[in-house]
C-alpha cells in the first residue's frame, strides 16, 4: 500500500483554484456558502481535499442540451401583426361593394 502524505491530499485555496481553473475568490465564496467541504486548522489555515471537493461539485452538474443541426433552428414566435398590417388584411378581404367597406377611424 503506497503511503500518501497529508500535504498531498489537502491543498490550500490558491492550489485548489489553480486545479479547478477558477479564481481564489470563487473558492472562498464556495467555501463560505458551504458548496465545497473544507478543513479549518486554527484561525487562518483552511485546507481542501481535492477528491471531496470534486465530488461535492458533481452535485451541481447539469446535463448537456441536445444540439440541433445548424440552419434548421426556427425560434417559435407568436406571429405579430401591426395595426397597419391588420388594416391591409381587412382591405384584402373587403366586400366587393365599397359601400359596405368600413374602415376604423383613429
Amino acid at each position: 500500500m503506497p503511503t500518501t502524505h497529508i500535504h498531498e491530499i489537502l491543498v490550500d485555496r490558491v492550489e485548489l483554484a489553480r486545479r479547478l481553473g477558477v479564481s481564489r475568490a470563487t473558492v472562498e465564496r464556495w467555501s463560505r456558502a458551504r458548496y465545497i467541504p473544507s478543513y479549518t486548522f486554527g484561525h487562518r489555515c483552511v485546507r481542501y481535499d481535492i477528491q471531496e471537493v470534486k465530488s461535492a461539485l458533481l452535485k451541481f452538474q447539469r446535463p448537456a442540451l441536445r444540439r440541433l443541426p445548424r440552419g434548421n433552428y426556427q425560434p417559435r414566435r407568436k406571429p405579430t401583426t401591426t395595426r397597419f398590417e391588420a388594416q391591409q388584411m381587412e382591405l384584402r378581404f373587403a366586400p366587393e361593394d365599397p359601400s359596405q367597406l368600413m374602415l376604423p377611424l383613429g
